[in-house]
């Protein structure tokens, strides 16, 4: 099984919906008094080293395709993916789960550059839950975060969005608030936690829905053809099980350390599989997929979801575009 993550459309897994403006909001200095101040990219580092107890919490315009986030100590870049439409899965070979081939159209969308960091993740859940990480692996806090399931990153979405001041996408019995939502299932079938609902009317975080992935993954706008995120050859963009191996074992590996895709978004092939929102239907194709625009499978009943990219310790073949898998949503891995 490969470990999962997701990003923030996950962890590569989290889309902004709509965006405006740069919020700033409760920087502190030593004595916990509020500074009102204009953060931009050259005042951060200012900022930065005359207080020593900080709470730095921003998004800035970069240009009209990047934006950054600072949260506390970790920063990080999300992409603006132009909506469009394309042609979701692959009818090679027929009759599989890749298929039939179908036409989707979204809207625009926001996603990040990278898988969720353990940074990030320590940052804003006060723990790591990696096995990848301390002295061994370098004390790499850049490596993807892995061993969590899909109802941990649903509280990870929440809580990133009312961090920086966003609104929050996920409810789960009516509450948007995740310390209401007790502890994410570990194991079972959660009624509640499977009937979680989407509003994608908010501007928060949240996972990409399948067809959010798979487009984003093939380049976007560009419809980059090509059979991995970026390239068709595997190992400009992809860690995979033939490139991540050490002396003892497969390992995970430092987030941008490949090439990235026309959208400049990294490691969407390989390094580590990425939860998406979608539900995976009993068929496992794409039958009865929906036609509506920023179409989304969710089966209330259902507690698997869909994976995408592969991972470090997968075949080259996992890591196509089109490649679909599907976990537990309880599965931490």
């Amino acid at each position: 099984m490969a470990p999962t993550t997701s990003r923030i459309s996950g962890l590569y897994g989290v889309v902004f919906n709509k965006f405006q403006g740069i919020i700033i909001q409760d920087i502190l200095d030593a004595n916990n008094n509020v500074i009102d101040t204009l953060i931009t990219p050259l005042e951060v580092p200012r900022i930065e080293a005359l207080f020593k107890k900080k709470s730095i919490i921003s998004i800035i315009d970069i240009n009209d395709t990047t934006k950054q986030v600072i949260v506390d100590s970790v920063t990080f870049d999300i992409k603006y993916v132009e909506g469009g439409t394309y042609t979701m899965g692959s009818d090679t070979p027929p009759n599989s789960v890749y298929g039939p081939a179908h036409s989707v159209t979204l809207s625009n969308f926001w996603m990040c550059e990278t898988e969720i960091t353990q940074a990030l993740w320590l940052e804003l859940m006060g723990t790591n839950p990696s096995k990848y990480k301390g002295m061994y692996y370098s004390d790499d806090l850049e490596r993807p975060v892995e061993t969590v399931n899909f109802y941990d990153l649903l509280v990870f979405c929440n809580k990133l969005s009312v961090k920086v001041g966003l609104e929050p996408v996920y409810s789960i019995n009516g509450s948007t608030n995740p310390d209401v939502w007790g502890e994410p299932p570990s194991n079972g079938n959660d009624a509640d936690w499977n009937n979680v609902t989407m509003d994608m009317s908010k501007n928060g975080f949240r996972l990409p829905t399948e067809a959010e992935w798979e487009y984003a993954a093939r380049g976007g706008k560009y419809k980059q053809n090509y059979t991995y995120s970026g390239s068709n050859t595997i190992g400009d963009v992809a860690w995979y099980a033939d490139n991540s191996s050490t002396w003892i074992k497969w390992i995970t590996h430092t987030v941008k350390t490949k090439l990235p895709n026309a959208l400049g978004i990294y490691d969407m092939s390989g390094n580590i599989a990425e939860w998406c929102f979608d539900n995976c239907k009993s068929s496992s194709n794409y039958d009865d997929f929906p036609t509506t625009p920023d179409p989304f499978v969710q089966d209330n009943n259902n507690k698997v979801r869909v994976v995408r990219g592969g991972a470090y310790n997968d075949a080259s073949d996992k890591c196509r575009v089109y490649d679909r898998a599907s976990y537990n949503s309880p599965i931490k891995s």
